[in-house]
């Protein structure tokens, strides 16, 4: 079984985010190894000092069949 691939997409490299409103919207995509559907995913914002679980909204079918 392969390891989890995965990108994010928006933002890109280099954009500075405001802490104003508390929430923003990340843009990318996960496969699994295995095929098996992603579960979780987080994301810090301190360099993986301090992680927190997002919110998924996933396709409803794959982009390829």
């Amino acid at each position: 079984e392969s390891p989890v691939q995965s990108a994010i997409c928006e933002p890109v490299d280099g954009v500075v985010i405001s802490k104003d409103n508390g929430s923003f919207i990340v843009k990318g995509y996960a496969f699994s190894g295995g095929g098996n559907s992603i579960e979780q995913v987080l994301v810090s914002m301190d360099n993986g000092e301090n992680w927190k679980t997002a919110r998924l909204q996933q396709r409803p079918a794959p982009l390829y069949q």
